[in-house]
């Protein structure tokens, strides 16, 4: 009875740890199933992705791998492929080759985040070939379904211009107008296009643009394309913020950037006396910002040596409040001319407010 009692458990013991075993070698046998599986499922679709972990090229290797591992990786592989194809003169059939995936894009309703990536990547390595962007490729990309698509045709239009490019952009533009599609027309990219393709009858439409949105880029087209005549015009979009908020120290009617651009055209472009926007500049001079007011000073200071006594009788004329905060703004950066100025200014001006602040000065 008691070596019944004591064989029992040791037969319950030692089955459940064969079960054991067999259940730890069934798993393990499992994945390796699982693993070779994996690898023949690689190896079988090796050929098609081998493209994307490859960015050493040879001589010999063909143009489509090259354009397709600059596509999959992206840079810095575009930069290489760009260097292989020029040191292996194979520029001209990646150039076909890459204008057709373009193409083949642009005409899809639907697409991926991949194709997108692959869209953006095609024009950047398009904008690297030597060869001239062809005008109905642009045209396709612009007449697109998706947003990324239009994108990069205007990137390709600024990056690659020319005369039929020049005609296509501005087909586009008078599609845009008929259609009074304002959120495609107050893109950016159309400024850097629209000023790269020298397209002087968009002059008026970039003013509308600058004068809605505030975007520095419409800014630099302007003044790229007239830089006398954006001069004039640059006040127009000052003119937007009144005196009270000027006195502010942030400012929502126009952007700052692009008031600093402006200002610093406006020191190499002066703007005549006789503009009759022209006071604004001294109602930015007495701006509380003052890295705007100090641009503004910078503005006035070339003028001020020629038309002293013009500007004087100017200033002289603004609401004694705008005399004081200007005479107050000056006191930092007092030059010579300046000093000139005032005392003009001083014998003009009647408000005698005006006059104690200017005789603080003690010039």
């Amino acid at each position: 009875m008691i070596n019944v009692l004591f064989i029992l458990p040791l037969a319950l013991f030692v089955a459940l740890g064969c079960v054991h075993v067999d259940a730890g070698k069934r798993k393990k046998a499992a994945e390796k199933r699982k693993m070779e599986r994996y690898a023949k499922k690689r190896s079988k679709n090796k050929k098609k992705i081998s493209y994307k972990y490859s960015a050493n090229f040879k001589p010999n290797t063909k143009v489509s791998y090259v354009v397709e591992s600059a596509l999959e990786r992206g840079q810095p592989t575009i930069a290489h492929a760009a260097r292989h194809l020029r040191k292996h003169k194979n520029w001209k059939a990646a150039h076909k080759y890459v204008a057709s995936i373009l193409w083949k894009l642009s005409k899809q309703q639907k697409v991926s985040a991949r194709d997108n990536a692959r869209l953006l990547r095609a024009s950047i390595l398009y904008q690297e070939s030597p060869f001239k962007a062809q005008s109905k490729l642009v045209e396709s990309l612009l007449s697109a379904t998706f947003a990324p698509a239009i994108q990069v045709g205007l990137l390709i239009s600024a990056g690659k211009p020319n005369h039929r490019l020049k005609i296509a952009l501005d087909n586009y533009l008078s599609n845009l107008l008929s259609a009074g599609d304002n959120a495609l027309l107050h893109n950016p990219l159309i400024a850097d296009a629209v000023q790269a393709n020298r397209m002087l009858t968009s002059y008026t439409l970039m003013k509308q643009n600058l004068l809605e949105t505030g975007d520095e880029s419409f800014a630099r087209a302007m003044a790229n394309l007239y830089p006398q005549r954006a001069s004039r015009d640059f006040l127009d979009y000052l003119n937007l913020a009144n005196y009270e908020e000027l006195r502010q120290l942030h400012l929502t009617s126009v952007d700052i950037m692009t008031c600093n651009y402006i200002f610093n055209h406006l020191a190499r472009y002066t703007v005549p006396v006789q503009d009759p926007n022209f006071v604004v500049l001294f109602l930015y001079a007495t701006s509380r910002n003052k890295a705007l007011g100090d641009l503004a000073h910078k503005a006035l200071q070339p003028l001020i040596s020629r038309h002293r006594h013009h500007l004087a009788s100017l200033l002289a004329r603004m609401p004694p409040n705008v005399q004081i905060s200007f005479v107050a703004a000056a006191r930092h950066s007092l030059t010579p001319q300046k000093k000139l100025f005032l005392r003009d200014f001083r014998r003009i001006t009647a408000n005698e407010d005006v006059h104690f602040e200017v005789d603080s000065l003690r010039l």
